[in-house]
Protein backbone atom coordinates (compact mmCIF):
# COMPACT_ATOMS: atom_id res chain seq x y z
CA UNK A 1 0.00 0.00 0.00
CA UNK A 2 1.47 3.31 -0.82
CA UNK A 3 2.23 6.05 1.80
CA UNK A 4 -0.50 8.82 0.45
CA UNK A 5 1.52 11.36 2.68
CA UNK A 6 3.86 13.23 0.83
CA UNK A 7 6.88 14.97 2.95
CA UNK A 8 6.79 18.62 2.96
CA UNK A 9 9.64 20.15 1.32
CA UNK A 10 11.62 22.70 3.17
CA UNK A 11 11.14 26.02 2.07
CA UNK A 12 14.45 27.66 0.10
CA UNK A 13 15.63 30.70 1.85
CA UNK A 14 17.48 33.62 0.29
CA UNK A 15 20.55 34.59 1.97
CA UNK A 16 22.20 37.54 0.79
CA UNK A 17 25.57 38.50 1.86
CA UNK A 18 26.85 42.11 2.38
CA UNK A 19 29.11 43.72 1.63
CA UNK A 20 30.00 41.09 -1.49
CA UNK A 21 26.00 41.27 -2.71
CA UNK A 22 26.28 37.63 -3.34
CA UNK A 23 22.95 35.44 -2.76
CA UNK A 24 22.27 32.15 -2.23
CA UNK A 25 19.27 30.14 -1.83
CA UNK A 26 19.67 26.98 0.90
CA UNK A 27 16.63 25.11 2.40
CA UNK A 28 15.31 26.35 5.86
CA UNK A 29 17.57 25.30 8.93
CA UNK A 30 20.83 25.38 7.14
CA UNK A 31 23.71 26.18 9.14
CA UNK A 32 24.43 29.69 8.34
CA UNK A 33 28.63 28.60 7.55
CA UNK A 34 27.98 26.08 5.01
CA UNK A 35 25.56 28.65 3.31
CA UNK A 36 28.41 31.34 3.35
CA UNK A 37 30.82 28.52 1.92
CA UNK A 38 28.49 27.64 -1.09
CA UNK A 39 27.86 31.18 -1.93
CA UNK A 40 31.61 31.55 -2.03
CA UNK A 41 32.57 33.37 0.70
CA UNK A 42 34.89 31.48 3.34
CA UNK A 43 35.03 32.69 6.22
CA UNK A 44 37.51 31.65 9.30
CA UNK A 45 36.73 28.80 10.89
CA UNK A 46 39.99 26.86 12.55
CA UNK A 47 38.10 24.92 14.74
CA UNK A 48 35.99 22.69 11.15
CA UNK A 49 32.84 24.48 12.37
CA UNK A 50 32.49 23.52 15.70
CA UNK A 51 32.06 26.66 17.48
CA UNK A 52 35.25 26.57 19.81
CA UNK A 53 37.54 29.02 17.79
CA UNK A 54 34.99 32.23 17.56
CA UNK A 55 36.43 33.49 13.94
CA UNK A 56 33.55 33.01 12.26
CA UNK A 57 31.35 35.93 13.39
CA UNK A 58 29.05 37.53 11.20
CA UNK A 59 26.33 39.99 11.96
CA UNK A 60 22.25 39.13 11.20
CA UNK A 61 20.91 42.09 9.68
CA UNK A 62 17.55 40.92 8.69
CA UNK A 63 15.59 37.75 9.32
CA UNK A 64 15.02 34.95 11.49
CA UNK A 65 17.27 32.82 13.06
CA UNK A 66 18.25 29.94 15.71
CA UNK A 67 21.52 30.08 17.28
CA UNK A 68 22.86 27.82 19.82
CA UNK A 69 24.11 29.95 22.71
CA UNK A 70 28.32 30.39 22.92
CA UNK A 71 30.66 31.96 25.56
CA UNK A 72 32.61 33.23 22.71
CA UNK A 73 30.02 36.14 21.96
CA UNK A 74 30.08 39.20 24.59
CA UNK A 75 26.61 40.64 25.66
CA UNK A 76 27.01 43.32 22.91
CA UNK A 77 28.26 41.48 20.26
CA UNK A 78 24.86 39.47 20.79
CA UNK A 79 22.68 42.67 21.57
CA UNK A 80 24.08 43.40 17.84
CA UNK A 81 22.62 40.09 16.34
CA UNK A 82 26.40 39.06 16.44
CA UNK A 83 26.04 35.31 16.09
CA UNK A 84 28.96 32.54 15.10
CA UNK A 85 27.81 31.29 11.49
CA UNK A 86 28.61 27.81 12.34
CA UNK A 87 26.40 27.60 15.46
CA UNK A 88 23.37 29.51 13.25
CA UNK A 89 20.46 27.94 11.28
CA UNK A 90 18.86 30.17 8.83
CA UNK A 91 15.15 30.05 9.57
CA UNK A 92 13.81 32.70 7.12
CA UNK A 93 15.25 35.14 4.00
CA UNK A 94 18.45 36.86 5.58
CA UNK A 95 20.67 39.77 5.21
CA UNK A 96 24.11 38.99 6.43
CA UNK A 97 26.90 41.51 7.09
CA UNK A 98 30.47 39.63 7.20
CA UNK A 99 32.80 41.89 8.56
CA UNK A 100 36.27 41.53 6.33
CA UNK A 101 38.33 40.48 9.00
CA UNK A 102 36.49 37.34 9.38
CA UNK A 103 36.84 36.28 5.90
CA UNK A 104 39.26 34.07 4.11
CA UNK A 105 40.94 35.41 0.64
CA UNK A 106 41.28 32.20 -1.23
CA UNK A 107 43.46 33.75 -3.65
CA UNK A 108 45.92 34.94 -1.45
CA UNK A 109 48.37 32.21 -0.07
CA UNK A 110 50.83 34.67 1.48
CA UNK A 111 50.83 38.49 3.03
CA UNK A 112 53.47 40.76 1.48
CA UNK A 113 54.65 41.16 5.02
CA UNK A 114 55.31 37.58 5.89
CA UNK A 115 57.08 37.30 2.58
CA UNK A 116 59.54 39.97 2.97
CA UNK A 117 60.08 38.25 6.77
CA UNK A 118 60.85 35.22 4.97
CA UNK A 119 63.08 36.89 2.15
CA UNK A 120 65.21 38.31 4.87
CA UNK A 121 65.34 35.41 6.81
CA UNK A 122 66.55 33.53 3.72
CA UNK A 123 69.34 35.79 3.65
CA UNK A 124 70.59 35.42 6.59
CA UNK A 125 71.16 31.54 6.09
CA UNK A 126 72.83 31.96 2.91
CA UNK A 127 75.34 34.57 4.98
CA UNK A 128 76.01 31.41 7.15
CA UNK A 129 74.10 32.93 10.48
CA UNK A 130 72.47 29.68 10.62
CA UNK A 131 74.40 26.32 10.83
CA UNK A 132 72.98 23.60 8.77
CA UNK A 133 72.22 20.85 10.87
CA UNK A 134 69.18 18.50 9.83
CA UNK A 135 67.20 15.87 11.92
CA UNK A 136 67.97 13.87 9.35
CA UNK A 137 70.55 12.85 6.66
CA UNK A 138 72.17 10.78 4.24
CA UNK A 139 75.95 9.63 4.58
CA UNK A 140 77.55 7.19 2.18
CA UNK A 141 80.59 4.88 4.29
CA UNK A 142 82.82 2.67 3.21
CA UNK A 143 83.63 -0.68 5.25
CA UNK A 144 86.23 -2.89 5.30
CA UNK A 145 84.42 -6.82 4.97
CA UNK A 146 84.95 -9.59 7.61
CA UNK A 147 87.99 -12.18 7.40
CA UNK A 148 89.25 -14.85 9.85
CA UNK A 149 90.69 -12.20 11.79
CA UNK A 150 87.76 -9.40 12.21
CA UNK A 151 84.66 -11.14 13.73
CA UNK A 152 83.16 -7.76 14.30
CA UNK A 153 79.00 -8.18 14.06
CA UNK A 154 77.47 -6.25 10.60
CA UNK A 155 75.38 -3.41 12.71
CA UNK A 156 78.81 -2.61 14.79
CA UNK A 157 80.88 -2.46 11.99
CA UNK A 158 78.47 -0.18 10.22
CA UNK A 159 78.34 1.60 13.83
CA UNK A 160 82.32 2.19 13.42
CA UNK A 161 82.26 3.42 9.93
CA UNK A 162 79.10 6.37 11.18
CA UNK A 163 81.06 7.05 13.95
CA UNK A 164 83.80 8.12 11.61
CA UNK A 165 82.15 10.84 9.86
CA UNK A 166 79.86 12.00 13.07
CA UNK A 167 79.79 12.33 16.32
CA UNK A 168 77.00 9.63 17.73
CA UNK A 169 77.95 8.27 21.02
CA UNK A 170 74.39 6.71 20.85
CA UNK A 171 73.13 3.99 18.17
CA UNK A 172 70.43 1.87 17.75
CA UNK A 173 68.75 0.41 14.64
CA UNK A 174 65.29 -1.33 14.34
CA UNK A 175 65.09 -4.92 13.87
CA UNK A 176 63.73 -4.57 9.86
CA UNK A 177 67.47 -2.79 8.84
CA UNK A 178 68.96 -5.44 11.29
CA UNK A 179 67.16 -8.34 9.50
CA UNK A 180 68.12 -7.21 5.77
CA UNK A 181 71.84 -5.65 7.25
CA UNK A 182 73.94 -8.51 5.91
CA UNK A 183 72.50 -8.62 2.32
CA UNK A 184 72.79 -4.87 1.85
CA UNK A 185 76.61 -5.18 2.55
CA UNK A 186 77.33 -8.08 0.93
CA UNK A 187 75.46 -6.79 -2.27
CA UNK A 188 76.80 -3.12 -1.67
CA UNK A 189 81.00 -4.93 -1.81
CA UNK A 190 80.41 -3.00 2.14
CA UNK A 191 79.48 0.58 0.50
CA UNK A 192 76.42 1.50 1.58
CA UNK A 193 74.43 5.02 2.17
CA UNK A 194 72.55 4.92 5.72
CA UNK A 195 69.75 7.23 6.32
CA UNK A 196 70.28 8.62 10.11
CA UNK A 197 67.68 10.18 12.34
CA UNK A 198 68.37 12.45 15.51
CA UNK A 199 66.16 12.11 18.64
CA UNK A 200 67.94 14.03 21.36
CA UNK A 201 71.21 12.16 22.09
CA UNK A 202 70.34 9.43 20.11
CA UNK A 203 71.24 8.61 16.43
CA UNK A 204 69.12 6.31 14.78
CA UNK A 205 69.83 4.18 11.45
CA UNK A 206 66.06 4.56 9.61
CA UNK A 207 67.92 2.79 6.34
CA UNK A 208 70.64 1.45 4.55
CA UNK A 209 71.31 1.30 1.00
CA UNK A 210 73.47 -0.59 -0.80
CA UNK A 211 75.66 1.67 -2.80
CA UNK A 212 75.72 5.76 -2.73
CA UNK A 213 72.50 7.29 -2.94
CA UNK A 214 73.64 10.70 -1.09
CA UNK A 215 72.31 12.50 -4.18
CA UNK A 216 68.68 11.24 -4.38
CA UNK A 217 67.34 12.96 -1.19
CA UNK A 218 63.06 13.30 -1.44
CA UNK A 219 60.94 14.51 1.27
CA UNK A 220 57.43 15.22 1.89
CA UNK A 221 56.14 17.86 4.20
CA UNK A 222 52.74 18.30 5.58
CA UNK A 223 51.21 21.16 7.20
CA UNK A 224 48.76 20.26 10.31
CA UNK A 225 48.54 23.62 11.51
CA UNK A 226 45.03 25.71 12.30
CA UNK A 227 46.59 29.19 11.69
CA UNK A 228 44.73 31.63 9.58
Amino acid sequence: MKDSKKKKKKKKCTVRFEPSGLKIKVPAGTVLLEAAHKAGIYLSSICGGDGYCGKCKVIIDEGQFKSKPTALLTPDETRENVVLACRTKILSDMTITVPKSHTLETSQILMDTDAQRFSELAGEVREGIFEFDPLVRKIFVEMSPPTVHDHTADHERLYLAIREQIDAPIMQTGFRILQKLPGLLQSGDYKVTVTIGRRGETTEVIEVQACNHCQQNFAVAVDLGTTT
